[in-house]
């Protein structure tokens, strides 16, 4: 009886995470363990930003990429526990470790990385010495010139460097690949397969919006995705390979044929990548704010498998996930409201 029992129970539990297996080309919103309603807690007061291009935390801060709350700065923190500002830095300018044009931000360790895309190069800071306000030849750490054919994004891990590229022509001078993987030594492999053959449905997608992606802490894994559309896509990069574990269709990914990407009815937000898979936020149509801005306000957790684990329902508010704590499980968003003013939150997680 008891051998019975075992075995209907461990059916039922394959039976549940067959149920939240992804399924490579269905065209159907990603189905997840757990769906709850839950809300954040703001942290301090609203944020004096029209837009807000990038976010990412260090040790007790939250830092946003944005040039309008003080004159010509383009990085802002945070404090994590209280949300009040604590420091604008990174001036608009040409010199000698000022911004001309910021794109993106990352945190490795103690290091500020701002993707600069005019010309592209990806830039590095010392995060304790921008926060000392001292010179900027102390904070300010060189940088790594990148193809100037192509609009890149980058994102960095111990021992690597990945660039995700927008669309580029197939062949000829101007071509550079989807995705290079590149390591200390030069480059180590490229991937330049798309998800469909339909070139101009790849225009569609690929060029109207730049995809979000994000690599996991140690560089192994890479989750790329279209904003439009909601096309996902899973990667290994080992053993000097990259190679696509899963493709993710949340829609048919014709409806956008003939139409403004706007009029998506479902979309991502930014991706972040943690050991144990990836956390954005999505919406549809049905949950927008009625302002035609998207109101991302479901949060999704993924394994690295593309399961399902868990989809947070916001109330009132379009969020972006910022971090998350492991160690005190806590979450930490960008958000905005309907008027859209924005905040800084969290949520601490059962």
């Amino acid at each position: 009886m008891k051998k019975t029992r075992c075995f209907c129970l461990m059916a039922a539990v394959l039976l549940f995470f067959a149920a939240c297996a992804p399924k490579d080309g269905e065209y159907a919103e990603p189905r997840f363990r757990k769906v709850e309603q839950r809300d954040f807690t703001i942290l301090g007061e609203e944020l004096m930003h029209s837009v807000v291009g990038a976010e990412a935390a260090w040790q007790d801060h939250l830092i946003l990429m944005s040039n309008d709350r003080a004159p010509g700065n383009n990085i802002h923190f945070y404090s994590k526990r209280t949300g009040a500002w604590e420091l604008s830095t990174l001036p608009t300018g040409r010199s000698a470790g000022e911004i001309t044009l910021a794109l993106d931000i990352q945190v490795m360790g103690d290091t500020l990385y701002v993707f600069d895309a005019n010309p592209p190069r990806l830039k590095r800071y010392s995060l304790p010495a921008l926060l000392a306000q001292g010179p900027m030849a102390e904070a300010f750490l060189g940088e790594i010139p990148m193809s100037d054919r192509s609009m890149t994004w980058a994102g960095v891990a111990p021992d690597r460097m990945v660039v995700v590229t927008s669309l580029s022509p197939r062949a000829g001078p101007d071509h550079t690949p989807r995705i290079l993987w590149t390591g200390p030594d030069g480059p180590v492999a490229s991937y330049d397969e798309y998800p469909y053959e339909d070139r101009y449905l790849i225009w569609r997608q690929y060029s109207t919006a730049w995809p979000y992606f994000a690599l996991s802490p140690d560089g192994s894994k890479l989750a790329l995705s279209t904003t439009w559309g909601c096309v996902m896509e899973l990667f290994s990069l080992s053993h000097g390979e990259i190679v696509r574990k899963h493709c993710l269709y949340w829609v048919d990914p014709g409806f956008v044929q003939g139409k403004p990407a706007s009029t998506s009815r479902v979309g991502l937000s930014r991706i972040m990548a943690t050991d144990d898979g990836f956390i954005t936020s999505f919406f549809n149509e049905e949950k927008d704010f009625e302002t035609g801005r998207p109101a991302c306000d479901r949060i999704a957790f993924f394994d690295w498998e593309g399961r399902g684990l868990r989809c947070i329902q916001t109330g009132g508010y379009s969020a972006a996930p910022i971090s998350f704590d492991k160690a005190e499980n806590t979450l930490y968003a960008l958000l905005w409201d309907k008027d859209h003013v924005m905040y800084l939150g969290k949520m601490i997680l059962d």
